[in-house]
């Protein structure tokens, strides 16, 4: 229940680039409390879906998403997703499965969890010309930002842009890398 820089980030580098969300199918990846989603959404996408891992145990994760979403007047949809399920991609994604765009902002904590997260991207993301961008933070233990990289770039669906940047607040300074992956067409 906390709003993370990378979020901060994400949010402000989607009302820079408008264009990328307009009248496109959009999937937030671990949307936490769902800003990087919420920003989308005032951007006139065609929709906008807030994901997350849930568990049973804690169905509270996707309520907040929804009340945040309402609390902020957009409309969005929220869905369960473990990344970890598309590891295994013996099923071909469904229409509805692709997005145009997705996003997500410090989603990867831990290395292992790196390939998982790359998995979601190949399932999620539309094969001609669709495109992710990522806010992660950097520096953390293990490094997972850098796995993150290596099983995208091990998966090879198409360009892959980074760019290091800090963002700055009251509370003090965080190091970021923005990754951005256009879908070969």
């Amino acid at each position: 229940h906390r709003v993370w820089e990378a979020g901060v980030a994400l949010a402000i580098w989607l009302s820079l680039n408008t264009s990328i969300i307009k009248g496109r199918r959009v999937l937030e990846l671990g949307s936490g409390v769902g800003i990087g989603g919420i920003a989308a959404a005032l951007q006139q996408p065609q929709s906008v879906t807030l994901s997350d891992y849930s568990r049973p145990e804690a169905p509270s994760l996707l309520e907040n998403l929804r009340a945040n979403a309402a609390a902020n007047h957009v409309a969005t949809a929220t869905r369960a997703l473990d990344w970890h399920e598309c590891l295994d991609d013996r099923d071909a994604p469904s229409e509805d499965d692709l997005y145009d765009v997705v996003l997500g902002s410090d989603c990867i904590y831990y290395p292992s969890d790196a390939a998982a997260l790359a998995a979601a991207l190949k399932r999620h993301l539309r094969p001609d010309g669709g495109v992710a961008v990522l806010f992660n933070r950097v520096g953390r233990e293990g490094d997972p930002a850098e796995a993150f990289l290596e099983a995208l770039r091990e998966l090879d669906l198409g360009n892959i842009e980074t760019e290091e940047l800090n963002i700055v607040s009251n509370y003090g300074s965080e190091a970021l890398q923005r990754v951005t992956l256009v879908r070969d067409v």
